[in-house]
């Protein structure tokens, strides 16, 4: 490994014309000079390719292909191919990078070496003002990167910002990552790291500019619809945390607790289906009774899956559930 390594950033864009400017002025202006940038057109209608030409015509560092139309993973997955630094992280064409933003992702990644995801705050923004949601995930995203705990939060939201992260070549290609087209892929990589094993370094600065704005692609596509993403998270779940001999409960019977049931169904898993609700206890949904939750307390070891929503009810609910002695993505995961 080379003492100064060069630093690839990838970025794929798709009709982006009226943000692209401030983004490749960010990556063109950062203090850490040793990168380059892999842009893949996928075939913009807007002048996006255009502008990028203009910059890529100006400064070496930055690459210009032509992309195929397949969307976002074939084209990350193609400026990968394209690119040649030992340490890699990704950029969307709407966002923009704080200017130390590279210098000190890529001053972590050399202190800690191989197996680090090197990060840093994520501040969200929209030029019509942020939406309520958005606040509360920048709060909450934020906190578990200060605190280095973002495994702890993987099953109810991504835990890892789409482009604020830097990792070693070595250890991307030990992720398999992008190898499937699964969305949504930011969630899918960060799973892919949690399940690596890869240590959370973080840097307690704001390095990423998140923008929000009606016609983002995770407002537009069909991959991103339904975004409590139960099949990833269930994929997931199984592959790594499932414990076979410890007895599988859903919590909830609301639509989040009878939309992961019918999953659980169709993916052949059995499991006790219990809730809050006293009116129904004894009512079979689905073909699956629901059962008084006090049959916990006389289980040693289960995995409950809690599927409700509502910052107030859930918090209450974990403190329940931590009063029982169960611990959080041992014996309980919170999907919301």
């Amino acid at each position: 490994m080379p003492d100064n390594p060069l630093i690839s950033i990838l970025m794929t864009v798709k009709d982006e014309a009226p943000f692209l400017h401030q983004c490749l002025d960010s990556i063109r202006d950062q203090t850490e000079r040793h990168w380059e940038l892999i842009m893949m057109d996928d075939i913009s209608s807007d002048g996006s390719e255009k502008i990028m030409a203009e910059y890529a015509a100006a400064d070496p560092r930055m690459k210009l292909f032509p992309g195929k139309g397949l969307g976002v993973i074939p084209g990350v997955r193609e400026a990968y191919r394209h690119s040649s630094g030992q340490l890699i992280t990704r950029i969307d064409g709407d966002d923009y990078m704080s200017l130390q933003k590279l210098e000190r992702l890529k001053a972590i990644a050399l202190e800690h070496g191989p197996g680090t995801l090197a990060t840093g705050l994520t501040r969200c923004f929209a030029d019509d003002g942020l939406g309520e949601g958005w606040k509360r995930y920048e709060l909450w995203l934020n906190d578990l990167n200060r605190r280095e705990a973002n495994w702890t939060g993987i099953y109810k939201e991504c835990v890892v910002a789409s482009s604020c992260w830097m990792v070693y070549r070595q250890d991307l290609d030990g992720c398999e990552s992008f190898v499937d087209e699964r969305y949504p892929e930011d969630y899918d990589l960060a799973f892919r790291f949690y399940r690596y094993g890869l240590k959370v370094k973080t840097c307690p600065e704001y390095l990423h500019h998140w923008r929000d704005h009606p016609v983002r692609i995770s407002r537009t596509l069909d991959h991103y619809a339904d975004q409590r993403y139960y099949a990833l998270k269930m994929r997931y779940f199984f592959e790594i945390d499932r414990r076979e001999a410890s007895p599988l409960v859903v919590w909830g019977a609301g639509r989040n607790g009878k939309d992961l049931a019918l999953l659980l169904q169709k993916l052949g898993k059995s499991f006790t289906w219990t809730c809050d609700n006293p009116r129904k206890w004894g009512h079979t949904i689905y073909g699956q009774k629901i059962v008084d939750p006090a049959f916990l307390e006389s289980e040693k070891d289960p995995q409950i899956l809690v599927a409700v929503s509502g910052r107030e009810i859930v918090g209450t609910l974990k403190t329940r559930l931590e009063a029982m002695g169960f611990q959080a993505n041992q014996q309980f995961f919170l999907l919301f």
